[in-house]
């Protein structure tokens, strides 16, 4: 069975995935190498030509503890927090993913738990999350336009404020 496409967010992916690349100081072939991948589909995927297959995602973080929230939508920082490993408790590395993420909720720790010591979760959760984007790319896109819209109006009103506090 061949894997399905995820269809990245914006077409910047290719940029921040060369960026990501550069910034571990790798050449198209190392990278292409760790990620089992041709040197071909990731000079495509670089240049927007086509887009990973969701193993990609689950294997740039495991191999090079990228932040997929920042690969996927370029928000936050580019790699995860890697003093947070040292709070994590003994255990495999699977184990150790789970405390990358500020989870405050029973539900997502339980989603975690299931998502990093699963393969069949993890595909089975990614190929839904792909059939969710292709069939829904369009309300998706403006969920997020708006709220782009709502942060840039929330920026506005707290610079507002902060004028008014100043003066």
């Amino acid at each position: 069975m061949k894997d399905k496409k995820v269809k990245v967010i914006d077409n910047t992916f290719g940029q921040r995935l060369k960026g990501i690349r550069k910034s571990l100081k790798l050449t198209q072939a190392d990278f292409a190498n760790k990620m089992n991948i041709s040197v071909t589909n990731l000079s495509d995927i670089e240049n927007g030509k086509t887009h990973p297959c969701h193993d990609f995602f689950y294997r740039i973080l495991k191999e090079f503890k990228v932040n997929l929230n920042y690969c996927l939508s370029g928000e936050g920082s580019m790699f995860i927090d890697m003093e947070r490993e040292s709070s994590a408790p003994p255990g495999d590395e699977t184990d150790k993913n789970r405390y990358y993420y500020d989870v405050d909720h029973e539900d997502v720790r339980e989603f975690l738990d299931y998502f990093f010591s699963s393969k069949i979760v993890r595909y089975h959760l990614m190929s839904a999350f792909t059939r969710l984007l292709n069939e829904e790319e369009e309300a998706i896109e403006k969920d997020r336009v708006h709220l782009e819209k709502a942060k840039t109006r929330k920026k506005a009103d707290e610079q507002h404020e902060n004028k008014k506090r100043g003066e």
